[in-house]
């Protein structure tokens, strides 16, 4: 009798323990990287050179296929004059490694290149960026690197 009391209990466990919700974990590193992708997508996409370049630290440095852009300031000069001919970025995560004061993330990214409403050409490319916890605790880049390619259409 207590061997099919306690077989009834054990398997009554086992249903109830089967049918309970499953708690979903967030991993804080994961969710920090992914909301970082998400406010550089958000940038690329307002088409403002100023929003784009608020992303980056004072002394950041950007190296665009060979290109060099070295300070913030050069780096708004760079953004204002092609950021209103970005359409359509998107971009999804890489690998990544997050520490506290640092997130090393690569970005595999794509854009339509529009002007005067006709597209010109389609981008795809791969981003290494390094963003840097700042002193009031936001993230900013301190270094992207990027390699593209365009198909016009």
């Amino acid at each position: 009798m207590k061997t099919k009391a306690f077989l009834f209990l054990l398997t009554l466990a086992m249903v109830l323990f089967s049918c309970s919700t499953p708690q979903v974990t967030v991993n804080k590193d994961q969710a920090l990287a992914d909301s970082l992708l998400v406010k550089d997508v958000v940038a690329w996409n307002s088409g403002d050179g100023q929003i784009i370049a608020d992303l980056f630290t004072d002394n950041c440095l950007v190296i665009n296929n060979g290109q060099i852009v070295w300070t913030k300031d050069s780096l708004l000069m760079f953004t204002k004059s092609v950021a209103p001919g970005i359409k359509n970025f998107q971009a999804v995560l890489g690998p990544t490694t997050v520490s506290d004061t640092c997130v090393y993330m690569q970005k595999y990214w794509t854009f339509d290149y529009v002007v005067n409403g006709n597209p010109i050409f389609f981008t795809r490319g791969i981003s290494t960026l390094i963003w840097v916890k700042q002193p009031d605790h936001s993230w900013k880049i301190a270094l992207e690197k990027n390699a593209s390619s365009h198909k016009t259409y």
